[in-house]
């Protein structure tokens, strides 16, 4: 909802300048529904949709939409606990949020409407367009049930 809100508030203004950049970010949690972590997914798969298609309604406006993929960083203790206890698995596509920061931006003034970074995530997107729903929501989430226990 900030997002949205916030974005309203300030395009006004980004519309008045010859050129303006909005960076949404979601996840690559937004490629596919996960059991166990409905809302998440959920919420990211709207920043994904609402990004793009603002970016289409601003084309030629001199706002540009952009809209990042992070995979998973370790941005608090929590998030770094949980990375950490998924050993391998977890460090797959590891970023700092730091290196998410300067190639997002790098990306953005390129003008790219969709930002994955790194090879693991972009294979990973792949294969979520790939694998058919009965198949990958089953699969990732039972990796998020165990991770919960």
């Amino acid at each position: 909802m900030a997002t949205t809100l916030l974005t309203h508030l300030l395009l006004p203004n980004l519309r008045q300048q010859n050129q303006a950049w909005i960076l949404n970010v979601s996840s690559m949690a937004a490629f596919s529904p996960i059991g166990f972590k409905t809302v998440y997914p959920a919420s990211k798969a709207f920043i994904r949709h609402w990004s793009l298609g603002l970016r289409e309604e601003l084309k030629g406006s001199g706002v540009s939409v952009c809209v990042v993929y992070p995979g998973p960083m370790k941005t608090n203790q929590d998030v770094t606990q949980r990375i950490e206890n998924q050993g391998f698995r977890g460090n797959i596509g590891l970023l700092t949020p730091e290196d998410v920061a300067v190639i997002a931006l790098r990306q953005m003034f390129q003008n790219r409407g969709t930002i994955v970074l790194g090879f693991t995530n972009k294979m990973s997107r792949f294969l979520m367009a790939m694998l058919p729903n009965w198949f990958k929501i089953p699969l990732i989430s039972r990796a998020v049930e165990k991770e919960i226990d």
